[in-house]
């Protein structure tokens, strides 16, 4: 998680890459091209790593801008795209490539001294080992203070790292000798052939790039997430500039064969040779500020990596534990240790630069293969490109050639390295991770089960990929027997413990159907900017994510359930009906959705079908004659644009859920869609206790929605009597509760039936254990009653209250006094701030809600009765009168102690 004083600006995001990037790679690259090819083969080589690379650079731009909810860049595309081991393997491999990375620093450090002490050698001795040791665990503790003051030395280092090379470049473009240059440029004497030249280069160039995802990486600490995609781009560009001109312009001061037979850094030789010894010296400090700098940025960026594949369960739960720094001091440690070991080994190496050189190179092509394929994958489906259909053909060749460059790489870089990266990758402790991992979950997510095996075949088939890491080849009857022994635990059992796992949905289709005309027919008050609505919301998961919280969004859960043979069947049985259809459409149109890909029968779902967009050719005349009905905008699948308010349709009590009957037509589908997650969707298949409701039956007069329940703990739940939950629905309810003994007493709080207090949660919400914000002049007429179990044949037993609401609540958890804050301040500002949904808090912890950030004096006032209250954006998504309470569906919520 990070708080706003741990935000990274873009100048420090552009550190990051550029950080990440220069490095030890760039002082090395005189001789290592050197020992390749000529000035020609030099330029061929930047010119398709510089092509492939920007064309990388430009998905990691893409995927920063379209999936901002997806944090942690190179592994976490990975998974989100192949599954959860093909993202397990990106970043375990990311991971170890980076560790190897940070060694070949150390090595390159050593070897430098070398040059001067001759104690070092290169870089591998005894002596050498010992110093190298000493650095990375200074650089350990430096990091755990905070990530903050490490980012804010990583720039500074940036700077001063950068000056030596520019002073280098300068110095040999006044030395430049064109006969020397044209010498060279074939490659004097070299035998191979053009393109055996380039080829060998070809590791190199990846490696004098990695970093480019650093700013990536680092996204949930980002100030602004656009500018991860544009930090990338300016220091991809920036440093790709200097790197070129690194590698051409030694060949105009040295023939290349005097370059290829120095010692590295060969960038302090080719400097010696300009201005004498204290070039070499120079350069060779330059190297030490640069190296220790990018140290830094890779550590913090390992570290990272682990964090976020312990925070999904993809690696054990500890490496995402943070100190008071928020620091992820597990992964920092695990990181250090592996770090140091793999030093100790560069003593047994006779080249070790060379050695960490390659496998860096190699380990680090296979993630970057992933996201290139993430980003080709999204651009085919369309998916995230409603708004803006136009980029998708440009993003779809960029990731395209992306995907080409990097299969290109692979190759390029030689069979005779692949067994170290298969070691890496396929070593026996990475799927015993893995499976430590998963086995270990108690909480959200189970892979060892059977259903998840299914779900990864599943996707395979569906990507036409053949599952190369079968999850069934490392599981052992023990694994199955535990795993199907930890069944996930759902429950919501306060409102203010620590938000585990909710479910949203993100503004889309449905709300482009919004008009003037049919918008209060919608619910909706006014039609919504969507694009800025889908960029708030997009704000609101991230900063639940900061928080630690789990958040799904319905359409993602919806595609997945459709995947599913038996959910897809079971929503189209109960949605393709003769009530909603008509007669003359159910078979067209049933076959109509059942051609749709999984992610467009999603959206479709709940965006809506209308007559307009359905093909003619399936339609006939009979759709042809309603077209032209004058006037006429039918819907043969209806828009839902109030899923957005994921709390109605179901509520979780405790440890079950309620199905809801909705109040209004406009939104009774909803609990359709809802209802078939809960039934088919694998990770809550066969999990999901259902306490009252189904949505394929006819409930009359008992209507319920989750905006007016709330189980605040010891056994109680607040249920609202409003405009949309009736009597019929809060009496059945109770009786059920009681029954299973899910719930010792209902306490109903009868409230006006108007708009404006459409439900409980718009007049009423907890900000702490002790605190709840209201809006006074509407729960100023709600009278109270109580439910309470009985041995009548009904099984409740009806108490009116006698003392206010808000008494009743305080007394029924047991506390001396509750703590009131009234929303608003003038008889203006109260009516204003509840109808801008001022009293719709949503905990993320105990003290600490989400709250709309035009309830400025509501705020203040929270904020002086000690809350933490971190606002979002509401001018778009308050326009169907709900705000942050109303917007999650908790699914996993902490009890809290009274």
């Amino acid at each position: 998680m990070a708080s706003s004083d741990q935000k990274m600006s873009r100048l420090q995001l552009t550190a990051m890459v550029v950080g990440g990037m220069v490095g030890a790679g760039i002082f090395s690259l005189p001789r290592t091209f050197a020992n390749a090819t000529g000035p020609l083969g030099a330029v061929i080589a930047w010119i398709i790593a510089g092509t492939g690379m920007y064309m990388l650079a430009r998905v990691f731009q893409a995927l920063a801008e379209r999936k901002p909810d997806i944090d942690a860049g190179v592994y976490a595309y990975a998974r989100e795209g192949f599954g959860d081991y093909p993202g397990f393997l990106s970043a375990f491999g990311y991971w170890i490539g980076s560790c190897i990375g940070n060694v070949s620093y150390w090595v390159l450090i050593k070897s430098t001294l070398g040059a001067f002490f001759p104690v070092f050698g290169d870089g591998n001795t005894a002596i050498a080992i010992a110093v190298a040791s000493v650095g990375i665990w200074l650089f350990h503790f430096l990091i755990l203070r905070g990530v903050q003051q490490a980012a804010f030395i990583n720039s500074i280092v940036t700077v001063a790292k950068i000056i030596p090379i520019l002073v280098f470049l300068l110095l040999t473009f006044f030395a430049f000798k064109m006969d020397l240059f044209r010498f060279n440029l074939y490659g004097g004497d070299l035998t191979a052939g053009l393109f055996d030249q380039v080829k060998a280069t070809m590791l190199v160039t990846v490696f004098v790039f990695i970093g480019i995802e650093g700013a990536s990486v680092y996204s949930r600490f980002a100030k602004e997430r656009a500018d991860v995609g544009k930090a990338t781009i300016l220091g991809f560009i920036g440093v790709t500039c200097l790197m070129v001109l690194v590698t051409l312009l030694p060949y105009a001061v040295l023939q290349r064969a005097d370059i290829a037979g120095m010692r590295q850094p060969s960038m302090a030789g080719v400097l010696e040779s300009v201005v004498g010894p204290w070039g070499a010296v120079f350069v060779s400090a330059g190297l030490i500020v640069s190296v220790l700098g990018a140290y830094l940025a890779w550590a913090l960026i390992c570290a990272e990596v682990m964090f976020n594949a312990g925070k999904s369960k993809d690696m054990p739960r500890a490496f995402a534990r943070v100190n008071a720094n928020n620091v992820p001091v597990v992964a920092m440690w695990v990181t250090s240790i592996i770090i140091q070991l793999i030093v100790i080994t560069t003593y047994w190496s006779t080249d070790a630069f060379a050695l960490m050189l390659n496998l860096t190179s190699a380990t680090t092509l296979i993630p970057y293969l992933f996201v290139a394929a993430y980003g080709l994958m999204i651009a085919q489906r369309g998916e995230t490109y409603e708004l803006r259909p136009e980029e998708r053909q440009r993003d779809l060749i960029l990731s395209v050639l992306a995907v080409a460059y990097t299969l290109f790489m692979i190759y390029a870089g030689g069979l005779e390295v692949h067994p170290a990266v298969r070691h890496s990758l396929r070593a026996r402790h990475g799927p015993v991770l893995h499976r430590a991992a998963r086995a270990g979950q108690a909480g959200l997510r189970q892979d060892l089960g059977l259903g998840r095996i299914r779900r990864h075949r599943r996707r395979c088939r569906l990507r036409r990929l053949r599952p190369r890491h079968r999850f069934h080849l490392h599981l052992t009857s023990k694994d199955l027997a535990m795993a199907n022994a930890k069944e996930v635990k759902f429950g919501v059992h306060s409102e203010v413990g620590q938000l585990r796992k909710v479910m949203v949905c993100a503004p889309g289709r449905a709300h482009q159907r919004l008009t003037p005309s049919n918008c209060d027919q919608l619910l909706f008050d006014d039609v919504l900017w969507v694009e800025n609505a889908k960029r708030d919301h997009f704000d609101f998961i991230t900063k639940m994510r900061d928080r630690g919280v789990d958040v799904v969004e319905m359409h993602n859960l919806l595609a997945e359930t459709v995947a599913v043979p038996e959910g897809k069947k079971w929503i189209l049985d109960n949605q393709v009906v003769p009530n909603q259809v008509g007669l003359g459409f159910i078979d067209e149109l049933r076959s109509y959705l059942e051609g749709l890909s999984n992610r467009d029968l999603a959206e479709t779902l709940i965006g809506g079908l209308s007559t307009l967009e359905f093909p003619e050719s399936i339609g006939g005349k009979a759709l042809q004659v309603v077209k032209e009905a004058a006037g006429v905008t039918e819907y043969l699948l209806p828009p839902l644009p109030n899923t957005l308010y994921t709390r109605d349709t179901t509520c979780w009590i405790y440890g079950g859920v309620t199905l809801n009957a909705l109040y209004w037509p406009a939104r009774q589908e909803e609990t359709i869609l809802t209802t078939a997650i809960y039934k088919f969707h694998p990770d809550f298949a066969g999990k999901v206790n259902v306490w009252w409701g189904d949505p394929t039956e006819d409930h009359g007069q008992a209507t319920l929605e989750g905006g007016d329940v709330m189980p605040i703990g010891k056994g109680n739940v607040l249920i609202g009597m409003s405009e949309r939950t009736s009597r019929q629905a809060i009496s059945q309810l109770a009786a059920t509760l009681f029954k299973k003994g899910a719930a010792e007493r209902v306490i109903v709080a009868a409230m006006p039936k108007i708009r404006a207090a459409m439900h409980l949660d718009t007049v009423f919400t907890f900000a702490d254990r002790d605190c709840v914000l209201l809006a006074p002049d509407f729960l100023a007429k709600t009278t109270t009653f109580s439910y309470r179990p009985s041995d009548h044949p009904s099984g409740i037993e009806f108490h009116a209250e006698k003392k206010p609401f808000v008494k009743v609540v305080e007394e029924a958890l047991g506390l001396k006094k509750l703590r009131v804050v009234e929303a608003g301040g003038t008889d203006y500002q109260r009516e204003r701030t509840q109808w801008d949904s001022g009293a719709n808090l949503v905990c993320a912890s105990p003290g600490v809600v989400y709250a709309y950030d035009r309830n400025t004096y509501t705020n203040t006032l929270l904020r002086k009765e000690g809350i933490e209250v971190i606002t979002i954006v509401g001018a778009e998504l308050g326009r169907g009168r709900g705000g942050g309470h109303c917007m999650t569906c908790p699914i996993i919520r902490d009890p809290v102690d009274y």
